[in-house]
């Protein structure tokens, strides 16, 4: 959980990219506009309460740019009805130690704090979790997303494959106590 966990905070600490937009503000149209910077990446920052009610529109991006949405919030609940998929969008809820989804959200998470109580409409891609009550179904549309991180002193970035979030979300699953399969 040690990587999930610093993967999370690292990514944390990157800066909005220039030239997208996030519409938090009309709770009946909350959508991501994502430009990717150089190396295809887009990043939003944004606080817990943005997701807590209203429709979800999406994250409108290109194929090969990879969206990382930032939520602070050490007490989260997914409330807006986010039926878009995008296997290349990660929501990192970095401070959450309780993640609460209400309705369906269909995209990567990756909470390695958080006991996450999952009910509504499930979700389509991979989970990373302290802890995991599952009430609703998750349905394999696994991160596909790309990313690098620096080691210090290291030359150059070196990427974090999409398997390691496939096994971090595995061991997630297979150490929770009350999964539940609908």
């Amino acid at each position: 959980m040690t990587i999930s966990r610093d993967a999370s905070l690292e990514l944390a600490d990157w800066d909005d990219t220039p030239g997208g937009t996030a519409n938090i503000s009309d709770r009946n149209n909350i959508s991501f506009d994502a430009v990717g910077d150089a190396n295809n990446i887009a990043v939003f920052n944004i606080s817990a309460d943005a997701l807590s009610s209203g429709t979800f529109k999406g994250v409108n991006a290109e194929p090969d740019v990879t969206v990382i949405i930032n939520v602070s919030g050490t007490s989260a609940t997914v409330g807006v009805n986010g039926n878009e998929t995008g296997s290349n969008v990660l929501f990192n809820f970095y401070e959450a130690v309780t993640l609460n989804i209400d309705t369906a959200f269909n995209y990567s998470i990756l909470a390695p704090l958080a006991n996450i109580r999952l009910q509504g409409g499930g979700i389509n891609g991979t989970v990373v979790s302290n802890n995991l009550t599952q009430n609703a179904e998750i349905r394999p549309d696994n991160f596909s997303g790309t990313f690098a991180f620096e080691a210090p002193g290291a030359p150059s970035s070196v990427p974090a494959p999409p398997a390691l979030w496939l096994m971090a979300g595995a061991l997630a699953r297979m150490g929770s106590e009350h999964a539940l399969v609908v």
